[in-house]
């Protein structure tokens, strides 16, 4: 099994994507943050590329007009609610007092709940719909209708068990998100427990606290390696043999680099990450390439993420 195995790699450079960088940073500033959409574009671009498995880069296809126009969409859905809640507000206060408010803020909170299994899906479908390996896209098949029941569950019972009900949540949007992404024609498969991985998650909570933290490392080496083996695509399964002290080492000397350099070396770090967690991870087994047919999600809009962006910055704004 091992001399079959096949294993991703990076072959970026920190010098490389520090050009990057100063050009999007310039650019941004120069455009009062306008350019930022393509910045972001630009950087996510240069990491797929210089992401390899079998020789073969990987790509990445949304474009900044793409993200703005989806900011700007995302921009007036967002002031609409607004507006929408403050006409609620009012009508409320003026009919119920001041309870009115409070009941108008409890459907604010109800209406962003009810729209993020719309979002979440937008954004998933978008960002796979615009990866591609082989020049073959990746696609994403779940609907919102589908996540709703298992998300809204999983949330209430997260909270009423205090978070103990929180790995099996974790496993079935896991599921979910796995097994609705494809590639191509190929769907991806994820089969983990709820119980496998509570265990996991106690026997880190209780060594974190008696080490002061540090097995926080170990333990998210064990949870990378856990989701990896459980992970298939054409019944072969990932596998990752990164261990704690990588993480800790990786990240202890990233940390410095950035300190020690005001920040400079911040794509040089980001280079060393990238190939820490890729570089570890491996498919065990050869994929057979002529089952693979391309698919493509003509559908698939940026307007989630415009809507996330323009929450953000309207956030921002009013502090």
């Amino acid at each position: 099994m091992a001399d079959r195995e096949q294993r991703f790699s990076f072959r970026g450079s920190g010098g490389e994507l520090f050009g990057i960088y100063i050009v999007n940073i310039i650019l941004t500033g120069v455009t009062l943050g306008i350019y930022s959409f393509w910045a972001r574009v630009k950087i996510q671009k240069y990491l797929y590329q210089k992401t390899y498995f079998l020789n073969e880069n990987f790509d990445y296809h949304a474009t900044g007009q793409e993200l703005f126009l989806g900011f700007l969409k995302g921009a007036a859905v967002v002031i609409g609610a607004m507006l929408v809640y403050t006409l609620v507000a009012y009508v409320l206060t003026m009919l119920m007092g001041e309870s009115g408010g409070l009941v108008a803020l409890l459907l604010l909170y109800a209406a962003i709940i009810g729209a993020l299994p719309f979002l979440i899906i937008g954004s998933t479908r978008f960002h796979l719909s615009r990866s591609s390996w082989r020049n073959l896209r990746f696609h994403f098949s779940g609907t919102p209708a589908e996540l709703q029941k298992d998300f809204y569950t999983g949330v209430l019972l997260t909270i009423v068990t205090l978070g103990i009900y929180g790995p099996w949540f974790t496993i079935k949007m896991r599921k979910f998100f796995t097994n609705k992404s494809n590639y191509g024609n190929q769907a991806f498969r994820f089969e983990g427990d709820g119980m496998e991985l509570f265990k996991i998650y106690l026997v880190g909570f209780l060594l974190t606290i008696v080490t002061l933290g540090i097995y926080s490392f170990w333990l998210q080496a064990s949870l990378i390696r856990y989701f990896a083996e459980n992970t298939s695509v054409q019944g072969k399964n990932f596998r990752s043999d990164i261990t704690g002290g990588q993480i800790l080492g990786t990240t202890i000397l990233t940390l410095l680099m950035i300190v020690f350099s005001l920040g400079l070396a911040f794509p040089w770090a980001i280079v060393m990450l990238q190939k820490l967690y890729l570089e570890t991870t491996a498919l065990e087994g050869a994929v057979d390439l002529d089952q693979i047919e391309g698919r493509k999600d003509g559908g698939a809009s940026s307007l989630s993420d415009g809507i996330g962006d323009a929450a953000d910055a309207v956030g921002t704004i009013l502090g």
